[in-house]
């Protein structure tokens, strides 16, 4: 009797839990992403390796590469969380949105091979890219102020520049935009690509004549911004 009271007691927690989950997730759709932090955060401390909760961390997060540590985190916990087909979905969404398409392919293939009947299965081929040049050096004053004390200019370019260095991927434009003044480069630009119905914000800088000169770049920019760069070729 007293393992039947307990049992009853778990599963009506875990019922709590789970419908607590769903209605912050409601809440971060809606805009309300600072109003959920503190929750996620507190339940967190308790429970640091409960993989829903870690799934709701890592879509509050608007930092692409922080997120993707945690969703990794999360889809490694296989059969441990009701939300391990959207964690899958969000990876899916990343590396498609950075151009890694080996790494998104993986990502699309566990989703649809562990989870067939999900929703999201079905989303994984609503993918769009529209890349706006214009929107160099948009940041207004950005050629004007330097407030870093390093280095960053662009090198000269000339039409047969071949190779870009890509700064990040943001699910927020003024993310986006703060980095692009934290580069201080005028051959800066913020590309938008849809993927699966989620907008990110491409941050790339370029371009440059050969893969060692952008590798350069990246490097020092990741050291200089704690960035996570990475060179693709045009």
């Amino acid at each position: 009797m007293k393992q039947i009271l307990i049992s009853i007691l778990f599963m009506s927690f875990l019922v709590l839990a789970q419908s607590q989950q769903d209605e912050l997730l409601k809440a971060i759709d809606e805009g309300k992403q600072d109003s959920v932090k503190n929750i996620v955060s507190a339940e967190l401390k308790k429970k640091p390796r409960d993989a829903d909760w870690q799934y709701l961390q890592a879509i509050i997060i608007t930092d692409g590469d922080e997120s993707v540590k945690i969703l990794k985190e999360v889809v490694k916990q296989s059969g441990k969380g009701k939300y391990l087909d959207a964690a899958w979905f969000r990876l899916y969404q990343y590396y498609y949105a950075l151009g890694l398409y080996n790494q998104a392919n993986e990502c699309k293939d566990s989703l649809q091979n562990k989870f067939s009947k999900s929703k999201y299965t079905g989303m994984t081929g609503n993918t769009s890219a529209r890349i706006s040049s214009k929107e160099k050096s948009s940041i207004p004053g950005q050629e004007e102020q330097n407030d870093y004390p390093f280095d960053l200019k662009e090198k000269k370019t000339d039409s047969k520049d071949l190779y870009l260095v890509q700064a990040g991927a943001f699910s927020k434009r003024e993310n986006a935009e703060q980095t692009v003044k934290k580069l201080n480069n005028k051959n800066t630009g913020i590309s938008e690509k849809n993927v699966g119905g989620t907008v990110f914000y491409i941050v790339s800088v370029g371009s440059f004549q050969t893969e060692a000169d952008a590798q350069e770049y990246s490097i020092k920019i990741n050291k200089k911004l704690a960035l996570q760069s990475r060179v693709i070729k045009k």
